[in-house]
Parts: structure tokens; C-alpha cells; sequence
């Protein structure tokens, strides 16, 4: 199963793209004329400018999702994709991706953000890039983490209680009536079905709403809040939810437990 998007063609970082990374809306210094690139870096170069505190430490074979800058020596900006867009996600892993992130990505945390320094030689060698990264060129990063899903655990969620309930707990096989609305990781709300007058009830157990949010509810007590974070695994999963939720697309939901007979 393809785990990222075809429509992003990640221009600095992904082995075989072309074009100029038309996903990513790069931009560059447009008075300047790229000249050929003259490798100083000996080694990968990482600086932490700040530690995440998400559960877990990105490894190779995940799936992250990331906003980034990538600059030449010069200075020149050849490849960006930051807020207020969506992160970009992709499997950290080899034969999609340039080696000094392979190398240079793995023990970060959700929230963190870190330097690269990239050799040549870990990059685009002596074929360079297009037109954007000539041959032998250092590449520089600042990377943010955004989240992480754990290889092997595409339908695990994380979870934390806002507010404890004080009335019946939701199980599985109970009818819950609920009101929730999910965010995306920039922030922009994509369902909002907070109308008290109008909850969502469904029977837990049934499959009649997404699989993150029918067992996330479990152990719920009727007046409680929860936060869920949800893989696209334990969301909408490959397909998305068009138009607002594209595909592969973790997703923050705030649930209230309004009801449990």
C-alpha cells in the first residue's frame, strides 16, 4: 500500500523527482543563477535547535511527516514546504529519499526541529538536480518534525484524557452519542460536528464510524472529554475523506461523551 501522496514530488528530497518539485512550492532567489556546486562538507552535519516531546523517536521505516527548508551553500532557498501548509509525508526509509535524511532524521521527535548539513555525497552527488541543485552541491536543512507513526503500528493511537466523565463508561457493544471535531496537523478543522442539539451516536463494535474514533471512545465516561490522535490507518486512511481530507492524512479529533445506554 502506497503510503504517500503521488502529487507530492518532493524536489530535494526524494530520489527521481524532476521539475522543480511542483508539490512543494519552492522558491528560490530568482536574480540568482545557479553555478556548479563545490562539496566542503566531509560528514553529516546535525544541530538540534529544539527536542520534541512527541512518544516516540522517528527511526528508519517509519512514517513521518514533515514541514522543511533546504538551502545551496549560497544561501539560495531551492526547496520549501512550510505552514501554513500541510507537512509532507513519506516512509523514512532507503530508495525513496536522499541519503543524509535516511541518516539525519532518525531520533527526532514530534515537535522537534533540526539542522542538517548534508555532503554532496550524501545527496546529489555529481548529477546534482535540475536546474535548482547543481552537481556537487552541500545541501542545508531545517527540518520540524510533525508526527511519527512506528512501523508495524499504522493503527495506533495516542489518546489523553481532558476532562474525566462521572457517568456510564463506554464498552464495546454500548450506544454512544458523541460530539467531535478533528484537526489536521497544521491546525485547520476538517469535521466539526459540535451542535448539541445533533451528536453522532453509533454502537461500538459496529464499524460505523472510523476505527480510531469508535475504540477511542472506549473507557470514556459520560461527560468526559478526550484528545485522539489518529494514524490515517485508524482514520480515513488511503482514500481520504475528499474534499477536505486528502489521503493518508493523521488527524487530531476533540471528543466529548455526551450519552451511553
Amino acid at each position: 500500500m502506497r503510503l504517500w501522496s503521488p502529487t507530492f514530488c518532493v524536489f530535494a528530497i526524494l530520489v527521481g523527482c524532476s521539475g522543480g518539485g511542483e508539490g512543494a512550492n519552492p522558491t528560490r532567489d530568482q536574480s540568482s543563477t545557479p553555478v556548479k556546486g563545490q562539496s566542503t562538507l566531509k560528514k553529516l552535519g546535525t544541530e538540534d535547535v529544539k527536542v520534541g516531546d512527541g512518544p516516540v523517536a522517528a527511526k528508519t521505516g517509519d512514517m513521518i511527516w514533515v514541514w522543511y527548508t533546504g538551502k545551496l551553500a549560497n544561501g539560495n532557498i531551492f526547496d520549501t514546504h512550510e505552514k501554513p501548509d500541510a507537512p509532507v509525508g513519506f516512509p523514512l526509509a532507503e530508495g525513496g529519499l536522499i541519503e543524509g535524511w535516511i541518516k539525519g532524521i532518525p531520533g527526532m521527535k514530534a515537535g522537534g526541529v533540526r539542522k542538517l548539513s548534508i555532503p554532496a555525497s550524501l545527496a546529489y552527488k555529481e548529477q546534482g538536480q535540475g536546474e535548482k541543485v547543481p552537481p556537487n552541491s552541500d545541501l542545508y536543512f531545517t527540518i520540524t518534525l510533525a508526527y511519527v507513526v512506528e512501523s508495524g503500528k499504522e493503527k495506533v493511537y495516542d489518546f489523553k484524557d481532558l476532562k474525566p466523565g462521572t457517568g456510564p463508561e463506554a464498552q464495546k457493544g454500548k450506544k454512544v452519542s458523541v460530539l467531535y471535531s478533528a484537526y489536521t496537523l497544521n491546525g485547520d478543522k476538517v469535521i466539526d460536528l459540535t451542535d448539541r442539539s445533533k451528536p453522532d451516536s453509533f454502537t461500538i463494535g459496529k464499524g460505523e464510524v472510523i476505527q480510531g474514533l469508535e475504540y477511542g471512545v472506549i473507557g470514556m465516561k459520560k461527560g468526559g472529554k478526550r484528545s485522539l490522535m489518529l494514524p490515517p490507518d485508524a482514520a480515513f486512511g488511503p482514500n481520504g475523506s475528499p474534499p477536505r481530507i486528502p489521503e493518508n492524512t493523521p488527524l487530531r479529533f476533540e471528543v466529548e461523551l455526551v450519552d451511553v445506554k
